[in-house]
């Protein structure tokens, strides 16, 4: 469990590092980027994530319960994450290929920009399937520092990047289309990809095996398959509120509305990267006692950290918008207030959800998020063309709510999860996080 605490505390505190960094990043990003420029990104990052869950079977979260397994044939699994690249990026080229010769592009793209942003969108792709399902083999053999590293390296750049770029905005005048812009994005992640890929050659000095037959792969993708079904379902539920949107209040609007679901995403990065590490200790432990144990201890930490943020949010969010990224994102600041105690329920979900994965039970998990998806698509339609953003944030607010409440339900009657406190971090829990961090600056000092 101590190992589990240090490793947790280890990514939380990159975290909030690579948090502040971001945040100081994001704001000249953003200030250049301007409202429709933020709404053209984020359709071009959903467009992204919605192939890489279609295309690669959901392999990053298998990737890490496998490896951390220990009696996995490590060179076969590589190989197979190879050919799942490759047939992805086959797979989204074809389609994408058909939409935008049937014109039909556009439904999925911003408009403006077809040829370019269909372009960025496949490289994005390949660039995120090797950064996240490298990044899992590291995670499942909890390589946690060679990550903390860099994610440090992907703050530092990013923000030099951008600051770099406003200062040539702000005192010279220079002006950046929104591909450039987009594409300098793009950049910062590529630099993340190979420090990742670096850290998996030094972990893993091996080829990949790809003389892999069925009997070998079946497991995983028996594995894979249900955790696919929820993590497409789960990824639909964050992005469906997107596109309707979209479609009823347009492109300047959905840039004020993602400033604001981006805002708690950067956040929630916090107490969800717990998930990450939880993962590979959950699944590898053998005691029911001992997963009791380190779900009770982190859904306490994710809910009560969360909620702490979600509060402070409340209060300033009128102020910290405006000030951050210019009166025209000032209008991000209502939905923000709301969309932090989603956040708030996400990141509490996220900890059963890993449970049920690394318990083999992803089935409650599929059902949770066709729940989810259900009440956002009908609030969705009900809430935004009558309240705008605002109606988009309560109505992913509810939804959570709902989905959540099935699947603590379920943890707690299938599951046989002990009923307990799993909200509120107690001052017993407090004291070993406590000495961890005060050896851990110590060391650093």
């Amino acid at each position: 469990m101590s190992k589990l605490i240090k490793d947790s505390f280890l990514v939380a505190s990159t975290k909030v590092i690579s948090l502040a960094l971001g945040l100081i990043s994001s704001i000249f990003f953003i200030r250049l980027l301007g409202a429709e420029g933020k709404g053209d990104l984020a359709l071009i990052e959903v467009a992204a994530g919605v192939f890489f869950l279609l295309t690669t079977l959901n392999a990053n979260i298998s990737i890490i319960h496998f490896v951390a397994k220990e009696n996995t044939d490590v060179k076969k699994l590589l190989g197979l994450t190879f050919f799942l690249i490759l047939i992805s990026i086959c797979i989204t080229a074809v389609i994408f290929s058909i939409l935008f010769f049937t014109n039909s592009l556009s439904r999925l793209l911003p408009e403006s920009n077809l040829k370019v942003y269909g372009s960025i969108t496949l490289i994005l792709l390949l660039v995120n399937e090797f950064k996240e399902l490298l990044s899992a083999f590291l995670r499942g053999s909890k390589s946690f520092v060679d990550l903390y590293k860099s994610s440090l390296l992907y703050a530092v750049f990013r923000l030099c990047l951008f600051a770099g770029l406003y200062c040539l905005y702000y005192f010279y005048g220079a002006r950046f289309s929104t591909s450039f812009l987009i594409g300098m994005h793009l950049l910062t992640i590529l630099v993340m990809t190979f420090s990742i890929l670096r850290f998996f050659r030094i972990k893993f000095p091996i080829k990949p095996d790809f003389g892999f037959s069925y009997s070998d792969v079946k497991p995983f993708i028996l594995f894979s398959f249900i955790g696919y079904m929820a993590g497409l379902l789960n990824f639909l539920s964050l992005s469906i509120d997107l596109w309707i949107v979209d479609s009823y209040l347009g492109i300047k609007q959905l840039g004020h509305y993602a400033l604001a679901l981006g805002l708690c995403a950067m956040v929630s990065q916090i107490p969800t990267s717990l998930r990450t590490v939880m993962l590979p200790y959950l699944s590898s432990s053998e005691s029911k006692i001992d997963q009791f144990y380190k779900i009770k201890f982190f859904s306490r930490v994710t809910f009560s950290f969360s909620l702490a943020i979600a509060i402070v949010l409340t209060f300033t969010s009128h102020i910290v918008v405006p000030f951050l990224y210019g009166n025209d994102f000032a209008p991000a600041a209502i939905p923000l207030r709301i969309l932090v105690f989603a956040m708030v329920v996400f990141a509490f979900k996220a900890i059963f959800v890993t449970h049920n994965i690394s318990n083999d039970t992803q089935q409650y998990n599929l059902i949770s998020h066709c729940i989810g998806i259900v009440a956002l698509v009908i609030l969705g339609f009900t809430l935004i063309p009558e309240f705008g953003i605002e109606g988009a944030s309560f109505a992913v607010l509810i939804s959570y709510i709902i989905s959540t409440s099935y699947i603590f339900i379920v943890a707690l009657t299938k599951n046989k999860l002990p009923w307990a406190n799993y909200f509120f971090i107690t001052k017993k829990e407090i004291v070993p996080v406590f000495k961890i961090f005060k050896n851990f600056v110590s060391r650093k000092g």
